[in-house]
């Protein structure tokens, strides 16, 4: 492909994007959630992720919305951890209810990711090309993440609740970037 080609492609890519992002926003189906300054320390004022559930086809649409401007080498992982075991609760401290992890820069790991007491996701080190999600930032709104799981992958799924989770990178000048992250559960989302 020549550079017009490239350049060409890459506006259309990026116009469908805003598309996207555009009409997802306000849309009464989503969950929105918000941390202030005070609860968190990955934006300078409020932390908000928009985020609604929809199933289409046979898979669970999810777009999630987050005001965390840094670039794809700084910035973090969406998480998402459902009641996969159907006991009516999602479990702290094990790998029961599976959950998913997703990487800004469009990766995941390759293995199940471990749910700790407190809400955090620990992934291992072994990633690989996710085949659930695009992650994309848009100057001026933030990171945007579209995410498709298949629904055979979700069928042991009973209850209405999941847990989201959200890591970046936090300025703290002088000194170097440290992560920080906002956890909650949402129960009524299907």
């Amino acid at each position: 492909m020549n550079k017009f080609g490239t350049i060409y492609v890459s506006i259309i890519a990026a116009a469908l994007v805003a598309s996207l992002y555009v009409s997802s926003l306000g849309t009464s189906d989503a969950f929105v959630f918000a941390w202030t300054r005070e609860e968190q320390k990955i934006v300078p004022g409020t932390l908000r992720i928009e985020i609604s559930f929809k199933w289409k086809n046979e898979s669970l649409n999810i777009i999630a919305k987050i005001n965390d401007n840094k670039p794809m080498d700084i910035a973090g992982w969406l998480g998402l951890v459902f009641d996969r075991n159907g006991n009516g609760v999602i479990d702290y401290g094990s790998y029961a209810d599976k959950p998913y992890l997703f990487h800004c820069s469009n990766w995941t790991y390759g293995h199940t990711p471990w749910l700790r007491e407190d809400g955090y996701l620990v992934g291992c080190h072994c990633v690989t090309e996710s085949p659930y999600h695009t992650a994309v930032l848009i100057e001026g709104f933030g990171w945007l993440y579209n995410v498709s799981i298949p629904a055979n992958e979700l069928a042991e799924v009973k209850a209405d609740v999941v847990l989201i989770f959200y890591e970046s990178f936090a300025y703290t000048f002088p000194y170097p970037m440290r992560p920080d992250w906002v956890a909650t559960e949402l129960e009524g989302w299907q």
